[in-house]
């Protein structure tokens, strides 16, 4: 291993440890109040080094927005089986979603929050879309489903993962923001969203 190579490879490790020492602190009780010094003292680094990594804070949790889109994008991808068509790889992806949810509310909280506000840095902004990696995945079940007649051809793949998209993280924000409605009405925001999803899914089955 050359020196360049190793180098990078202690900067990737570095860069790991940032993260899950900010993700630790950031997503604790009361946890936004959290500082990039509280980061710095929890990973041993001087404030400067820190700022090597990340410019700011909210570059630090858009990172951690990144990996959780990352995880996401690992959950949709297990749906990829070619025995399922694109209609069942398609409702098997929106368990895949709402077990996410479950298991990594806060990284969802904050992908939510980035899909709404975008990075700060306007350089970011215009090359990168958050959500791309995991859309990438949905887009790819919606062409298998047209190319084999379980999903409606006469809109394109593109058109029917805004559509998707826009309606799951908004169902998602609005349960996530008002847990008291879900608690009055003693409903289970599990058959909320999957009742969701069966209409989106008629919706985009072929006529």
């Amino acid at each position: 291993m050359g020196i360049t190579e190793r180098k990078e490879r202690e900067k990737q490790k570095r860069r790991k440890e940032i993260l899950a020492a900010a993700e630790k602190i950031f997503f604790a009780k009361n946890g936004d109040t959290g500082t990039m010094d509280d980061v710095a003292e929890k990973v041993e680094l001087s404030k400067g080094t820190l700022y090597l990594y990340f410019r700011n804070k909210t570059d630090l949790l858009y990172a951690i927005a990144e990996k959780g889109v990352g995880l996401l994008t690992k959950c949709f991808s297990t749906v990829l089986k070619p025995e399922r068509t694109g209609r069942e790889q398609l409702s098997d992806l929106g368990d895949e979603f709402v077990r996410f949810v479950e298991e990594y509310p806060r990284h969802f909280e904050l992908i939510m929050r980035f899909e709404v506000t975008g990075p700060r840095s306007k350089e970011v902004r215009e090359t990168n879309l958050l959500m791309k990696p995991a859309l990438s995945v949905l887009r790819d079940v919606l062409i298998r489903g047209q190319q084999d007649g379980t999903i409606r051809n006469d809109l394109s793949e593109d058109e029917i993962v805004i559509i998707l998209w826009s309606q799951m993280a908004g169902l998602m924000q609005s349960i996530l923001r008002k847990e008291r409605y879900i608690d009055h009405y003693r409903v289970n925001f599990k058959r909320v969203i999957k009742g969701h999803y069966r209409i989106i899914m008629k919706g985009i089955a072929p006529g």
